[in-house]
């Protein structure tokens, strides 16, 4: 609303969080995709394909680094490439970094670096920041967004109109979370324990047949590959695959149609588990569950 006038352009992760896309429609804006492939057992961006997608209306692209669905942690290379993008064609970048504390001992953090820091972003990246995800106080919505000047008095304007402010016990809360010792290490020891749930999750999972499960190195997210399941059930639509699924095992999923509008030409499937609200237990329980489910279909 701020950077962006109607009829212009927003380029934002695909598959990613669903709201980039219909906010920019809301908003009256073309919502244009763009896409991370498979590499190395992960995630990674393809600059080439991007360049494609770039027209004199494109005003901004949305940067998601530590991301929902998908978990992946973007390298300092493809920082610095994504941030020369920008600067090249002269757009202002959204970070939004919700997941920015829950990265997993395998990612390189002396590989990091966050795309406002690099030269040419400062005045034209704007970030934004929750506490719902690194304090686990997602229903009391507090957060923050960091920017140029001009474009936070506009963000400032706009929420206040909109919603007034925060709750002050929540923000004393917010306050407790950034400073207090004991909050840090909730966070320390919560990355711990969701970092355990992922390597089960992706052992449990690589045993199902069909299903092969993408590594994140952050969030608390996986996507698997369900091309060959889908093709051992029977079906190349994956709402009929995950109903499925959820029937005759109980498993519950999202898909990747639940993550912005799949792009042309996307051959292979994936669905996304979430290991945030369940314990080591249900993460086996779902293994078992699925195990014999497919193994049958194979026969």
């Amino acid at each position: 609303m701020v950077c962006v006038n109607d009829g212009e352009e927003v380029l934002f992760p695909s598959p990613g969080y669903p709201i980039y896309e219909s906010m920019a429609k809301f908003l009256n804006l073309t919502a244009t995709p763009y896409e991370y492939v498979e590499k190395n057992g992960g995630w990674g961006l393809d600059i080439e394909v991007l360049e494609k997608l770039v027209t004199p209306k494109t005003k901004a692209i949305i940067v998601n680094n530590f991301q929902n669905p998908v978990g992946v942690a973007h390298t300092r290379a493809e920082m610095e490439a994504l941030a020369a993008f920008a600067v090249k064609h002269d757009l202002f970048v959204m970070s939004d970094d919700p997941y920015y504390q829950i990265v997993f001992s395998d990612f390189d953090k002396s590989d990091f670096v966050h795309i406002a820091a690099l030269p040419g972003m400062a005045d034209r990246t704007i970030c934004a920041y929750t506490y719902s995800k690194s304090f686990a106080m997602t229903g009391w919505r507090l957060g923050a967004v960091l920017g140029p000047q001009a474009i936070v008095d506009a963000v400032t304007k706009i929420n206040t109109n909109d919603e007034a402010c925060t709750t002050h016990f929540i923000q004393k809360a917010g306050v407790t979370a950034l400073t207090h010792p004991d909050a840090k290490k909730f966070t320390k020891d919560m990355v711990a324990e969701l970092e355990g749930r992922r390597d089960l999750l992706a052992k449990e999972l690589s045993t199902v047949p069909g299903f092969v499960p993408l590594i994140p190195k952050a969030t608390f997210y996986m996507m698997v590959n369900v091309t060959g399941a889908m093709e051992l059930a029977g079906t190349d639509d994956l709402e009929v695959f995950r109903r499925g699924v959820l029937k005759e095992t109980g498993v519950s999923f999202c898909t990747r149609a639940h993550f912005g509008t799949p792009l042309a030409g996307e051959s292979q499937r994936y669905v996304r588990f979430a290991f945030s609200g369940v314990t080591k237990a249900d993460i086996e329980a779902t293994g078992a569950a699925l195990r014999p489910y497919f193994e049958g279909l194979k026969k």
